[in-house]
């Protein structure tokens, strides 16, 4: 339980928990939907990897990370009760606004790949 507490210890990974909580998500996805940077995402992806939160999966050139199935099977109640806390965190509604207009506008990570500031302007709505 320490290294699952050390892995949500930072709002950025709290961010990325609640928003891997709403589905699979690639980098490219998690870095316009987040507003953060390749490096920082990357960054925190590992961090919550090593703690066992999360698990990617490779297709073509893209990684998908979604929330661990063991961990959600360990501790699916924790999960819960904390995404229940989290769900109106500022920066979390912010988040999810942007997530309802990246999925209302069916975009995708091919989007992104090619003109990902149009995509970044189009779900900031």
């Amino acid at each position: 339980m320490i290294e699952i507490m050390k892995g949500l210890s930072d709002e950025n990974r709290l961010r990325l928990f609640y928003l891997l909580s709403k589905g699979e998500f690639c980098v490219c996805e998690i870095e316009v939907l987040l507003g953060m940077s390749q490096t920082n995402v990357s960054r925190h992806l590992s961090k919550l990897r090593h703690s066992g939160l999360i698990q990617s999966q490779k297709d073509a050139q893209w990684v998908h990370y979604k929330l661990s199935t063991a961990f959600m099977l360990s501790h699916g109640d924790f999960a819960e009760s904390l995404l229940k806390h989290l769900e109106e965190e500022v920066a979390i509604v912010e988040d999810m606004r942007r997530l309802d207009n990246y999925r209302r506008l069916a975009l995708n990570c091919t989007d992104i790949t090619n003109d990902r500031e149009r995509v970044t302007q189009q779900i900031k709505g």
